[in-house]
């Protein structure tokens, strides 16, 4: 990968069939942000956030938006957040068309690929943890 990313998933390749791409293949992480809070095991939610506010920071720079970050679309690998789920990724200003986020977790009415609506998640992933009391 030509931008690793300790807090963005490892790509490692792909698989062909035929001769066509049938599937992408990344780092196998043991679960996510939302199993880790239901074990109830201390979370530090500081480090958790600044994780997943870097990974989002350094798709930015290259000019990508996730536009789904949620629990279920970060990993955890021991004490650290890994961002996944890069299907409704679009470049910085782009249609996003049908794939507009989990409700609740992304902003209503967003139609275009923005950095705020990164931001937003971050910001409801935050509340969220912050309830949790963890």
């Amino acid at each position: 990968m030509a931008h690793p990313h300790p807090n963005i998933v490892k790509y490692l390749g792909y698989v062909v069939e035929n001769g066509a791409v049938k599937g992408l293949c990344f780092a196998e992480l043991p679960m996510t942000l939302a199993q880790r809070l239901k074990m109830r095991d201390y979370l530090d939610i500081d480090h958790c956030i600044a994780g997943v506010e870097s990974g989002v920071r350094h798709l930015h720079t290259l000019g990508f938006i996730h536009n789904d970050l949620n629990l279920p679309n970060i990993m955890m690998d021991g004490d650290d957040p890994i961002i996944i789920d890069f299907d409704s990724s679009k470049r910085e200003g782009e249609e996003l068309g049908w794939k507009e986020g989990t409700p609740g977790w992304t902003k209503e009415g967003m139609h275009y690929a923005d950095r705020d609506n990164d931001f937003y998640s971050i910001s409801k992933i935050c509340e969220f943890l912050l309830k949790t009391g963890q």
